[in-house]
């Protein structure tokens, strides 16, 4: 009976069932046949830009030591390293209806007193730094506790803001900043509570044969994990596989490929109907208005960020020296805004 059931397999044109075939994976791999979209232009690896795809990568038992390796890398010289990771019961929820259901990807403490809140923002934000400092006030806020004995002393928080965009605040400036409250004159830190570690991604070009140190290594992977469609070499070893597996698509189980599959059709929708807008813009009114229309689209998808300044050029025929030129011009414009 079961050489029959295999035949007649054979001749609907299906594949003999195999252990590989029953895993978790192969049946994920039958039912989706499109991943390649802007959470993996490549299909193969998950984009880390993305909230779906950092936390899918690091926030977990499995990926707590990654990620607690990774901020140690980057913050270096900046912050005390983080020794443990606990992420038990600090989600914050957002408030109104146009935050997210939660305002950070990442929320831990530490065994040293100490509060840590990641977000990876991937469109361009006016005020990003203004408001990464409101949020980790609120976090103050909601943990003081009423009373006049009360001797606000409760855990410091550590906002890492990893961004996907070039801060006006931060023109001219490293890629990495960390941010504090002090005095000017004394140049100390005078408020030890609260503290900002801004991480640009755009300032970061290093290419995989310039990758010199743990440090460089994942600043590679958070500006590039979805651009990949193979291990490189170089971090083809046991220190860097399990990164890669928890960002290999075919690894989703069936409701995060459910999720990964909306979201990235929820970003190309958004994605095509800023160039259906730009060819819009193009096709109506008179020559004035036609130019004033699709110079103030332009300038709109520059302030998004999620399409880029060399996919802009190509769709709209405007030279990527002239998209920086206004790029940088629209940085000065929100910094002095």
């Amino acid at each position: 009976m079961s050489d029959r059931k295999e035949e007649m397999r054979s001749s609907r044109g299906l594949p003999g069932k195999t252990k590989q075939e029953n895993s978790p994976i192969s049946l994920i791999e039958k039912e989706v046949e499109v991943r390649v979209g802007p959470l993996s232009p490549k299909g193969v690896f998950v984009s880390l830009k993305s909230d779906f795809g950092i936390k899918r990568v690091f926030r977990s038992e499995a990926g707590k030591k990654d990620l607690m390796k990774m901020l140690n890398a980057i913050s270096a010289g900046y912050i005390e390293p983080v020794e443990s990771i606990d992420f038990d019961n600090v989600e914050w929820l957002g408030k109104t209806k146009e935050e997210r259901n939660a305002i950070y990807d990442i929320v831990f403490n530490d065994n040293k007193n100490r509060v840590f809140e990641l977000e990876m923002q991937q469109n361009s934000i006016r005020h990003m730094l203004n408001r990464s400092f409101c949020y980790t006030c609120r976090y103050h806020s909601e943990t003081m506790l009423p009373g006049s004995e009360y001797k606000f002393d409760h855990s410091s928080i550590t906002g890492v803001l990893i961004a996907d965009f070039e801060l006006p605040e931060l023109i001219g400036k490293p890629a990495i900043v960390l941010h504090q409250v002090g005095g000017l004159e004394s140049g100390h830190m005078t408020v030890p509570l609260t503290q900002i570690l801004t991480i640009e991604l755009p300032k970061v070009n290093k290419g995989i044969d310039e990758l010199n140190c743990e440090k460089d290594v994942y600043l590679y992977l958070l500006s590039n994990m979805g651009n990949l469609d193979s291990i490189p070499e170089c971090l083809n070893n046991e220190k860097y596989w399990p990164i890669f597996e928890r960002a290999r698509i075919a690894n989703f189980n069936k409701k995060e490929m459910k999720r990964f599959n909306a979201l990235n059709k929820q970003e190309e929708t958004r994605r095509l109907e800023m160039l259906t807008a730009i060819a819009e813009g193009e096709e109506r009114g008179e020559i004035k208005g036609k130019i004033e229309g699709r110079d103030e689209i332009i300038r709109k998808m520059i302030l998004d960020g999620r399409i880029s300044l060399a996919d802009i050029s190509e769709i709209t025929g405007i030279s990527l020296k002239d998209l920086e030129v206004r790029h940088e011009a629209l940085l000065r414009e929100n910094a002095s805004g």
